[in-house]
């Protein structure tokens, strides 16, 4: 995972996978870096594979985000992280921008 902050937006760009074994670092990381942050970006551009774990990681930082009246866009979803998306409801707790 690799981060870029500029001012008040950061983002986030996701690798891999976020499973059980590396979802408390892709959770503990960006939670780290959100301190003055009022747009959040989740770059998934090279994300192959999101658990229930990734997921719980995500509500969190939804949550965190809405706390402090934050943006929260996640950008580059495959189409098959997509549909897990869409199925468990997050595509509509924020903006999600499938890979063109």
């Amino acid at each position: 995972m690799k981060m870029q902050r500029d001012g008040d937006k950061l983002t986030v760009f996701a690798q891999g996978r976020i499973d059980t074994n590396n979802a408390p670092k892709f959770a503990s990381e960006p939670e780290n870096a959100l301190d003055g942050v009022m747009d959040l970006t989740l770059d998934f551009s090279e994300l192959k594979y999101i658990s229930s774990s990734g997921l719980r990681v995500l509500l969190q930082a939804i949550k965190a985000m809405r706390r402090r009246r934050g943006e929260v866009r996640i950008t580059n979803v495959s189409e098959s992280v997509c549909d897990v998306l869409e199925t468990t409801g997050f595509a509509a707790a924020c903006d999600v921008e499938r890979k063109p």
